[in-house]
């Protein structure tokens, strides 16, 4: 009977009792409260887009100059590489599901970032010149976003698809979109909508003249309705003497007139600031040297290389 009574004493002072359990359960509640979440398998982070060549030849510059010329597909595209496209020749680069961007002939492309970590994406892209085709899924998350800038035309993206074109060498930036966009979407600071198109004209990587709306062929297709947009924005803007009357204008000299108008925009631009000089008479300031149209793509295959074919 005694052993009995010690092993009962026993087993009481080895078994904590409920109320310790139930203190025990709810301190380590309260500290994995305080830990961050560890996430889904997604959560990782995914930092690379892959490449698939459409047609013809691409070439791949990395960041440290290297280049990868043809590429082929599978290439691994990462922030700070820059792609390149020929005549006759197109390259999809998909940076995730659902998001990927399809170059055009006669294209060039730099990835400044592309980050993934569970449902948050960063895509920023510069389009050098050329024509470009997003096809961005819904971002549901706040801190996403994709960019693609033209010349300083900036399209912020949250679920669409759009055609880029530009910027020209006159400086004129296209977007085309269609039946899905919406005012999550915006071009230039300017919220989009169902098939409305906006172009625009940059010029040392800003916006200078627009955006100015117009209304694409729904029948065209995105590509024939971004270039037809061109040619009227290049139409339109050959015709603006920007106030100057047209019977005044002197046979030829229109672009001398826009020169000194946009001289005179400048002028106004620098004295807004205190402290800054008068504006000098339109007449006096000179007509700058025409913009020169971005460097010749290259034609040849070994004209990718900083060597060419020797090197």
């Amino acid at each position: 009977m005694r052993a009995k009574t010690e092993h009962r004493r026993t087993m009481s002072r080895r078994t904590p009792t409920l109320p310790i359990l139930a203190h025990a359960l709810a301190l380590l509640l309260a500290l994995s409260a305080l830990l961050p979440p560890a996430g889904p398998a997604g959560a990782q982070v995914q930092d690379s887009a892959t490449m698939t060549v459409l047609r013809g030849l691409v070439a791949v510059i990395r960041s440290d100059g290297s280049a990868i010329q043809p590429a082929p597909s599978g290439t691994t595209i990462r922030a700070g590489d820059e792609i390149r496209t020929l005549s006759a020749t197109g390259a999809l680069i998909t940076f995730f599901i659902g998001t990927e961007i399809e170059m055009g002939a006669g294209t060039t492309l730099v990835v400044e970032r592309v980050v993934r970590q569970g449902e948050r994406v960063d895509v920023s892209l510069k389009q050098v010149f050329g024509m470009t085709l997003s096809r961005v899924q819904s971002l549901s998350d706040p801190g996403s976003a994709y960019r693609i800038g033209a010349g300083g035309a900036v399209a912020v993206v949250r679920g669409t698809t759009f055609l880029l074109l530009g910027p020209t060498p006159e400086g004129i930036v296209v977007l085309v979109c269609l039946d899905d966009c919406d005012e999550r979407t915006t071009f230039a600071g300017v919220p989009l909508a169902p098939f409305i198109g906006y172009y625009a004209q940059v010029e040392r990587g800003r916006v200078v003249r627009g955006p100015t709306a117009f209304r694409p062929s729904r029948d065209a297709g995105y590509w024939n309705a971004a270039s037809e947009a061109a040619t009227t924005a290049l139409q339109n803007l050959q015709g603006d003497t920007r106030g100057v009357p047209a019977g005044q204008v002197p046979a030829g000299q229109e672009q001398e007139i826009r020169d000194a108008r946009r001289d005179a925009d400048r002028e106004d631009d620098r004295d807004e600031g205190p402290g800054t000089e008068a504006i000098p008479d339109p007449g006096t300031v000179p007509s700058p040297p025409p913009s020169s149209p971005p460097a010749p793509f290259p034609r040849q295959p070994c004209d990718f290389l900083p060597t060419g074919c020797g090197g």
